[in-house]
C-alpha cells in the first residue's frame, strides 16, 4: 500500500519536473488547474483581468468578465466585438497564469539547473512584459473576433502568486486563440513525494 502511494507521489512530481519541456506558443496555451492558487489570489487576478480589459477597450467592453472560481474569462471591446491584446500586458488572466506556472516549474526543478533553464526559456519567455496602460486607449487593437479562457485541471505547473497578490496565473487559455494546455498539479504534489519516499526509506 505504501509503495503504491510512493510509486503515484512520484510520478505526479516527476510530471511536474517535466513542465520545463512543455512548449507553448502563447501564454493563451497555458491552463492551470484552480484549486492550485488561493481564493483570494484568483480574486485578485479577475480584479486585474476585468481592470485591464476596460482599459484596453476604450471603457467600453462588450463582454468583460471573470469567475474567480474556475478562471473563465471574456474580453471582447464593443467597438469591433474583438478581443484586444490581452496576452501582451501584465495583469491579465493569461500572464497571472503563464507567472503562477514558470514559479511552480521553477519550484518543480530546484537543483536542476537545466529543468530551471526550460522553465525560463519554454513559460517565463512568453509571460507579458507590458505594463496595462494607466487610462483607456483610443483605439484598442483586435488579437481574435472573440475571446473566451477557461481553466481546468491539468498536469502543468503561474501570475506568480506573490505578484497576484501583490502572482499560472492561473490558468486560462483562450479558445478563439489555442485550445488548452495542460498544467501542473501543484508544489504540495513534490513535497509530498518526497517525504512519502523518505517515509518509506
Amino acid at each position: 500500500m505504501r509503495a503504491a502511494a510512493a510509486i503515484v507521489a512520484l510520478a505526479i512530481a516527476s510530471a511536474q519536473a517535466q513542465n520545463s519541456n512543455t512548449k507553448y506558443t502563447s501564454e493563451l496555451d497555458m491552463t492551470i488547474d484552480p484549486n492550485t492558487v488561493s481564493q483570494t489570489v484568483r480574486a485578485t487576478w479577475c480584479q486585474g483581468q476585468t481592470n485591464t480589459c476596460g482599459l484596453l477597450c476604450n471603457a467600453n467592453p462588450d463582454k468583460n468578465t471573470c469567475s474567480e472560481n474556475d478562471l473563465k474569462w471574456q474580453c471582447t471591446c464593443a467597438s469591433n466585438s474583438s478581443m484586444p491584446g490581452i496576452q501582451y500586458y501584465r495583469q491579465t488572466m493569461p500572464t497571472y497564469i503563464c507567472q503562477e506556472l514558470f514559479d511552480q516549474c521553477i519550484k518543480a526543478n530546484v537543483g536542476n539547473q537545466d529543468g530551471q533553464k526550460g522553465c525560463t526559456n519554454n513559460i517565463s519567455a512568453l509571460c507579458a512584459k507590458i505594463d496595462p496602460p494607466s487610462a483607456a486607449v483610443s483605439d484598442p487593437g483586435s488579437a481574435s473576433s472573440s475571446a473566451s479562457s477557461s481553466a481546468g485541471p491539468s498536469a502543468t505547473a503561474s501570475s506568480p502568486s506573490s505578484a497576484a497578490t501583490g502572482n499560472k496565473v492561473s490558468s486560462t487559455s483562450s479558445r478563439a486563440l489555442a485550445g488548452p494546455t495542460a498544467a501542473p498539479v501543484g508544489n504540495g504534489a513534490l513535497v509530498a513525494a518526497m517525504g512519502l519516499v523518505a517515509y518509506i526509506l
